[in-house]
């Protein structure tokens, strides 16, 4: 008997018991973005393309500055803790891009000009980040993810024709996008607009593999729920650890930190979506079937 088949009769004798570490992570994660929301009026943190705020372009006429970029980034938020900043080197042409936010442009630049002198004109470019453009682009996308739960329900429904099952795929991909910002609030990562584009992303890999489980176990056929869901099983780990690896690789060697936060809320979707699609959504499957057959 292989891992799949034993999990599989352990989650028959015990899925009741089993669907309260989804209901938890959910409660918890709730607690974390109600946390979050009354220190920062946000349910998550979000960096300068999403707050407003400068960003900052140094060609490196001074090599200290991309030798030391890490430090550099501690040392700014040291002497402004009141401020947001983002440090990312730039290969070719090789130069140094600061992203900040809640702070003028003449503080970093004489901070900066003190430490590594005085920089030419041609050398030192500055960008002004409207915090208007950011606010509607995120109001627009949580705006969109209502939208998209809400026309995702309605098809759900009108395939399924039953509510449980239709709920249950919902409420998968309402659990993975929650677990997952709560994550990223623990991490302390500044959410930019690649981040909201991972999120969007994590809500169709849910809907993938919930409703190839549903649709399986859903379907007219003399095999029993365990046989139905081996086979969904046997599937869909497959896709979701194929995707994992592959996101794994992403981050062992991207540099470009939005690709960096791409693959890293993709991962933490993915885990959490293993969560809530083997327990959460299989639970509610497995007692509308029983349900069905008394």
């Amino acid at each position: 008997m292989g891992l799949i088949d034993k999990y599989i009769n352990f989650f028959e004798k015990n899925y009741k018991l089993l669907i309260i570490i989804p209901l938890l992570l959910l409660f918890f994660s709730f607690l974390i973005i109600g946390q979050n929301y009354a220190k920062t009026n946000s349910f998550v943190q979000k960096d300068v393309s999403l707050k407003g705020g400068i960003s900052i372009t140094i060609d490196n006429t001074n090599s200290q500055i991309t030798d030391s970029i890490e430090n550099l980034e501690k040392e700014l938020e040291s002497e402004f803790d009141y401020a947001d900043f983002s440090l990312q080197e730039i290969i070719n042409p090789r130069s140094v891009l600061i992203h900040a936010a809640d702070i003028e442009e003449d503080k970093v630049k004489k901070f900066l000009e003190n430490k590594f002198g005085e920089f030419e004109k041609e050398n030192y470019n500055v960008k002004i980040q409207s915090s208007q453009f950011g606010e509607s682009f995120f109001t627009d996308t949580l705006i969109a993810i209502i939208i998209a739960f809400l026309f995702m329900g309605i098809i759900v429904f009108i395939y399924f024709r039953k509510f449980a099952p239709s709920l249950g795929v919902v409420l998968s991909a309402f659990s993975d996008i929650i677990i997952t910002v709560a994550v990223i609030n623990l991490l302390e990562i500044r959410l930019s607009t690649a981040g909201v584009a991972a999120i969007l992303m994590i809500i169709g890999y849910s809907v993938d593999t919930n409703i190839l489980l549903s649709s399986k176990i859903l379907s007219k056929s003399d095999e029993t729920f365990s046989q139905k869901m081996s086979y969904t099983m046997n599937t869909g780990l497959m896709m979701t650890f194929t995707t994992l690896g592959a996101l794994i690789a992403g981050l062992l060697f991207a540099k470009a930190p939005e690709l960096i936060q791409i693959f890293t809320i993709l991962l933490i979707g993915l885990l959490t979506d293993l969560i809530m699609t083997w327990i959460q959504n299989a639970a509610i499957l497995k007692y509308f079937s029983e349900d069905k057959n008394e």
